[in-house]
């Protein structure tokens, strides 16, 4: 089995497309949150929905999404990632899905909320990575993660794969905590392509694309599971 993974799309419409176009080449897609663009004042959040559910509709392979913290629309003064309901279907899952793919089980954490303490899933899509983790953690040190993931990783409960996102530099886009591979594609600056990690499941690899202006640079790192 081969899962794309990609993050931080930010309603770019190029990625989109890549990421339609790309998609048939796998198994399962995993998009790790900040689908769109929203900050704290977001008065283009109806347009942003309208523009990327075309695209999201497109994805013929089955698809795994999670919110993140630009994915919330306000609702009565709270952050609510509620639109992402008309994307539930067959072969479709999104936040609060728990589901088995391929023998893996795998789960989608809404932005914000705990992950679970003793799951037993293989897959976790959760926006945050780790925190202390290189995949949370940007030049000069100062971490953008969950703390409470990193204290499950730890204490050796945490699942075999957490695909996470939200730091868009990260020290490192792969490591692991305990029994924990934890992964960060990051996000580049290609004008086509985003940055993206292939997981290839039969192969034990994991490889990482990352998309800048000056091209695209490859890393593979392996795993045992």
């Amino acid at each position: 089995m081969k899962i794309l993974h990609i993050s931080d799309l930010h309603s770019r419409p190029a990625w989109f497309q890549f990421t339609v176009e790309e998609s048939p080449k796998y198994d399962l897609v995993c998009l790790t949150g900040d689908i769109l663009n929203l900050g704290d004042v977001n008065p283009n959040a109806e347009e942003q929905v309208a523009a990327v559910m075309p695209y999201l509709e497109a994805i013929k392979t089955p698809l795994a999404v999670c919110s993140g913290n630009h994915d919330l629309m306000p609702d009565a003064g709270i952050g609510s990632a509620g639109w992402m309901n008309a994307l539930r279907k067959k072969d479709v899952w999104i936040d609060g899905d728990v589901f088995w793919f391929r023998d893996y089980r795998f789960r989608c954490l809404p932005w914000g909320e705990p992950p679970p303490t003793n799951s037993k899933d293989d897959f976790w899509l959760m926006h945050e990575p780790p925190f202390g983790a290189r995949t949370s953690t940007e030049a000069g040190g100062i971490s953008h993660g969950c703390s409470e993931l990193r204290d499950i990783c730890l204490s050796g409960q945490g699942p075999l794969f957490v695909l996470s996102g939200h730091v868009h530099q990260p020290l490192g886009h792969c490591c692991m905590i305990d029994r924990t591979m934890t992964l960060n594609p990051g996000q580049g600056d290609h004008f086509v392509c985003p940055s993206h990690m292939v997981i290839d499941l039969k192969e034990h690899t994991v490889t990482h694309r990352r998309a800048t202006l000056a091209g695209i640079k490859r890393n593979t790192y392996s795993f045992i599971n």
